[in-house]
């Protein structure tokens, strides 16, 4: 695979070297013309995974739900593999399809697979007024932290995945007015890509649209099979969700912020550091070392601060 034992720290190495190795290329690599003020509009809508707790401190009954491979899962009903290995992407004008997806959409007809899709990569604009959704505040001394919260108002407007707006609409939010909206549309399939053998023994193919319904299926398979030695059927099975989990979700919004260096200062996204070396005479010189903040591989670079974000 060629990610040498020493550099696979994190399943997201793991995954992101198995991404190469299908000759997946990052996104702004195949899509050099992308409109990188929309790239920064959708990353505005990005929250992330969150839990919370809206009733508290009250015997309530509840019912106990697991999803089986959430992430796979969404990233299957949302055809959003497609958008890995398109050839490129392009941005589409979807303002009255959002508006009609949002005034016709309700709890039973998102029990349809084939409405998922129609979902998915739509971003919308909106004036806030009181509806409720995922908020990015400093909530705690702990930090900022992301919150579903009614948003009575915002110093200008601002954009949320049609996901989130038909959410406030379930839950029983004051109806938002979408203003403008777009939807991220994949062209074509990469050239270069090829199969790859995950663990060595199981066969994927990149260019296979129920690539993530293959892998949860085939772990499935390995755990409830006999064939194997227990050791490696726990190895394999538990490798197969490994990989599933980071090629379906976190390389593509990761950032990975290096540790704070005592006497450095955060300037610009870098640690900034002043060392005193010792010269060969005896009296040391001060030397300013950098300490970039990288960004993942797989996830697309954000606009310049003062870029058109609208």
């Amino acid at each position: 695979m060629g990610l040498p034992i020493t550099q696979c720290l994190s399943p997201a190495a793991l995954g992101k070297a198995y991404l190469r190795e299908m000759g997946i290329e990052p996104v702004l690599g195949r899509s050099p013309r992308f409109p990188v003020a929309r790239l920064g509009t959708a990353q505005t809508t990005y929250g992330g995974g969150r839990a919370e707790e809206r009733v508290r401190l009250v015997e309530v009954p509840v019912a106990y739900l697991d999803i089986s491979s959430n992430y796979p899962t969404a990233l299957t009903l949302g055809q959003l593999w497609q958008l890995v290995i398109a050839d490129h992407l392009r941005v589409a004008a979807a303002t009255r399809e959002a508006r009609e997806l949002l005034f016709g959409l309700d709890r039973e007809s998102l029990l349809d697979r084939e409405v998922w899709p129609r979902i998915a990569t739509l971003f919308c604009r909106i004036r806030p007024s009181g509806q409720l959704l995922p908020v990015r505040a400093a909530y705690a001394a702990t930090g900022w932290q992301i919150g579903l919260n009614y948003l009575d108002s915002a110093p200008r407007d601002l954009w949320f995945t049609l996901a989130d707006l038909l959410d406030n609409k379930i839950l029983g939010g004051p109806p938002a007015e979408i203003l403008d909206a777009f939807r991220v549309v994949p062209v074509g399939v990469q050239p270069a890509l090829r199969p790859v053998a995950l663990r060595g023994v199981v066969p994927i193919d990149p260019r296979d649209p129920n690539l993530f319904v293959h892998l949860v299926e085939e772990r499935r398979r390995v755990m409830g099979g006999p064939s194997l030695d227990p050791a490696e059927r726990r190895a394999l099975a538990g490798s197969l969700k490994t990989i599933a989990n980071a090629i379906s979700y976190g390389v593509y919004a990761e950032e990975r912020e290096e540790a704070a260096i005592a006497g450095g200062a955060l300037i610009e996204s870098r640690w900034i550091v002043a060392l005193q070396v010792p010269r060969a005479a005896g009296r040391p010189h001060r030397r300013v070392l950098v300490w970039p903040r990288r960004r993942g591989r797989y996830r697309a670079r954000a606009p310049s601060p003062g870029a058109d974000r609208s």
